[in-house]
């Protein structure tokens, strides 16, 4: 049974079992073994021992046993404990200064041991047909903001303007299981009214989810109004990982003239003329399946490929672009950087003058023009959108917005005419983008809400808008 315990959750899967024995029956030592089995198998184990001060509930008490299950985390590397940090340091630096404060928190530190946050950055040699991205050490000069920022003890601010909707799905079909049912009015007050976890939702959204949800057959209304699980809503919230909010992002097949290159996951948003890096070379959207989880594309001509493009698995925050440029404007040597990091980031100093940003935010380089607003990406997606939907071939490439085959002129007439024009609405830009499913339940959620859920997530109109009054001012 030991075994199949283990095999089960090496491959996903969970289980939970109680030992119980009299006295001196051998319950400590069956716990080593399978622990012992467990790490031989690169599993990880915690272990913590109930005691008055480390308890399962009570005031204190179950912190006090979470601390100790954390300094106890082993591994077949670290056996008696204290692997936690290692474990942390294997992660590939995370775009989010929140989540490297947290992960510092949390490492399961034994008293006196310090606290230590390694990043490691991979950076190509320079060529003469390097990129923008590249000639600024965009991965390495991010990572540096990122560790400043969090010295200065700064954390991307929570936004409450989220919806957050496929959350929202989870916590209605869990409110249901809770309480055996329930009115719409009830379902509103509770997580979307004035104090509700989902108060940027509206009324209209809250019906047209439930609508979708009775639609799928996931839900369904007796009579009297009450709503409940239908049998798929109930297979649904039985099984053990319904319970898990989120999950990881879904990987799309890339294909070109029927041919399959591969897969990658993808964060940046896509419609047809946008473009993606895969396998080293730019490549144009033609057209996305987003049940099958597949791009259509074809070879792009011209430009340099940034080895870059700047999400790291997350939204970068325009408090991190502003302070990445602090950093290359700036000469003073970065105290936490190693002697080649300081080389590279010299260079991109370098380069940063040569081209004149800090003064330029328009770069004519070769046949493309790159924007430079030195906001985050939800501003420079926002911004890649509205070019796209006038016709103009562009990409986001990290710390700027790379529009193709175009002039500095061209470019600024567009940006003129945006600013003119006043912020665009964020739903009609969400429309156009044909990967928003990216959340664990987004595939539940009806058209209109999942594109106020993306928009309220990952587009800013405000924030171009006022990039665009200010550089455009200046010039």
């Amino acid at each position: 049974m030991c075994a199949k315990d283990i095999a089960r959750i090496a491959d996903g899967g969970a289980c939970f079992r109680l030992i119980v024995g009299e006295f001196g029956s051998g319950k400590s030592f069956f716990l080593n073994l399978i622990r012992s089995i467990a790490m031989q198998e690169k599993l990880v184990t915690a272990t913590a021992d109930l005691n008055p001060d480390r308890r399962l509930h009570g005031t204190g008490t179950a912190r006090s046993l979470y601390a100790e299950l954390t300094r106890n985390i082993a591994t077949r590397a670290k056996p008696d404990g204290g692997a936690l940090s290692g474990i942390v340091e294997k992660f590939i630096a995370t775009a989010e200064a929140e989540a490297k404060a947290k992960r510092l928190g949390r490492s399961g530190r034994r008293p006196g041991e310090p606290m230590i946050l390694s990043s490691y950055c991979i950076e190509n040699e320079p060529t003469a047909k390097s990129g923008l991205s590249e000639m600024l050490r965009e991965g390495l000069v991010t990572v540096a903001a990122m560790v400043r920022l969090l010295i200065l003890r700064w954390y991307e601010p929570v936004s409450t303007s989220k919806i957050h909707g496929a959350t929202l799905v989870q916590q209605v079909l869990a409110f249901l299981v809770q309480n055996g049912g329930a009115y719409a009015q009830s379902l509103w007050d509770t997580l979307c009214g004035s104090s509700g976890p989902f108060k940027a939702g509206t009324p209209q959204q809250i019906t047209s989810l439930l609508r979708k949800l009775h639609e799928q057959r996931i839900i369904f209304q007796d009579p009297s109004g009450l709503i409940m699980l239908a049998p798929k809503g109930e297979q649904i919230t039985s099984h053990f990982s319904f319970y898990a909010a989120f999950s990881s992002s879904d990987e799309f097949r890339i294909v070109t003239a029927g041919r399959s290159l591969g897969s990658m996951p993808l964060n940046r948003p896509l419609t047809p003329g946008s473009f993606l890096i895969f396998a080293g070379r730019r490549w144009e959207v033609m057209t996305v399946d987003q049940d099958d989880k597949t791009v259509e594309v074809k070879p792009a001509s011209g430009g340099t490929v940034p080895p870059f493009d700047g999400s790291m698995g997350a939204m970068i925050h325009d408090r991190v672009r502003e302070e990445m440029r602090l950093i290359l404007g700036s000469t003073d040597a970065i105290p936490f950087l190693d002697p080649t990091a300081q080389k590279l980031l010299n260079e991109a100093r370098a380069n940063y003058a040569r081209l004149g940003l800090n003064h330029t935010w328009l770069l004519q380089m070769g046949a493309d023009v790159e924007i430079v607003l030195w906001r985050g990406d939800a501003v420079n997606d926002t911004l890649l959108l509205m070019l796209l939907a006038r016709g103009l071939r562009s990409m986001n490439d990290g710390v700027a917005v790379c529009v193709k085959d175009a002039s500095v002129d061209k470019v600024r007439e567009v940006l003129e005419a945006f600013r003119t024009e006043g912020a665009v609405d964020p739903l009609a830009l969400a429309s156009t983008v044909l990967n928003k499913v990216r959340e664990k339940w987004d595939y539940l959620l009806p058209e209109d809400l999942l594109n106020a859920s993306f928009a309220s997530a990952n587009l800013d109109t405000t924030g171009v808008q006022e990039a665009l009054e200010k550089h455009l001012e200046m010039a």
